[in-house]
């Protein structure tokens, strides 16, 4: 009798560790896909910074003017490699 209880909790701790097991394996699973997935983001956010950096605008060929857009002022244009110092000569509003 007492061989037959020992067996039958030695049975059920084992079905139990094997639940058990099912259950760390799907959480487990479950962060791996979640890590993976912020990865992404990250990498998708840090895409996003990178073709916002400044440098990286200059490098594609645009500038960027410092002062103020008035008829005979000194503004300063800065390229990916240079800076130009230039003066304003003419002003035209967009529409």
């Amino acid at each position: 009798m007492l061989h037959q209880v020992i067996r039958q909790t030695e049975h059920a701790i084992t079905e139990q560790q094997q639940q058990n097991q099912a259950v760390i394996d799907v959480i487990a699973s479950r962060v791996q896909e979640t890590i993976e997935r912020s990865r992404q983001e990250t990498r998708r956010l840090q895409a996003s910074l990178d073709a916002l950096n400044p440098s990286e605008v200059l490098r594609r060929g645009y500038a960027i003017m410092r002062g103020e857009a008035v008829i005979g002022s000194r503004v300063v244009i800065e390229q990916y490699k240079e800076f130009i110092e230039a003066e304003v000569r003419n002003v035209t509003k967009k529409i």
